[in-house]
Formats: structure tokens, C-alpha cells, sequence
């Protein structure tokens, strides 16, 4: 909880954790593991650059490897 409250002013949405997931193709719908490898969960920041976000996102100290995007305008 310490990181979060290190990062409170860039938080957009503190997210949630994920359950196993699954995953839809044109050969069918398979279950997808629910282990390290797994997208676990997700955060919402606000940052002014890529560079930003993933200084950010290398101060967790929880994760074992996250992936960052950024969201684009529509």
C-alpha cells in the first residue's frame, strides 16, 4: 500500500484484480492461465510520458513483471 500511496497523485483508477481469464479466437475459446504469467490485474495512472509511466511502474514493488500502454485519444 506504501506504492500506491507514493504514486496517489497519478492514480485514475486503482483498478481490480483478475480472475482466470479467457480468450476468444477464430479456432474457438480456450482457458487461459491463471499463473505468473497472468494479466493479474490493472492500475490506471496519469503520466506525462511513456518514460514517466514506466519510472513509475519500476517503483512496484509487488509485481513480477508488468506491462505498460499508454491509452490513445479517439
Amino acid at each position: 500500500m506504501r506504492w500506491f500511496k507514493s504514486i496517489k497523485d497519478h492514480i485514475v483508477d486503482s483498478g481490480n484484480p483478475f480472475g482466470p481469464g479467457m480468450e476468444i479466437t477464430s479456432g474457438g475459446v480456450k482457458q487461459l492461465p491463471h499463473n505468473k504469467k497472468a494479466i493479474t490485474g490493472y492500475t490506471i495512472i496519469d503520466a506525462e510520458s511513456m518514460d514517466e509511466a514506466l519510472k513509475i511502474a519500476e517503483g512496484c514493488p509487488i509485481i513480477t513483471s508488468m506491462r505498460v500502454y499508454e491509452a490513445m485519444s479517439m
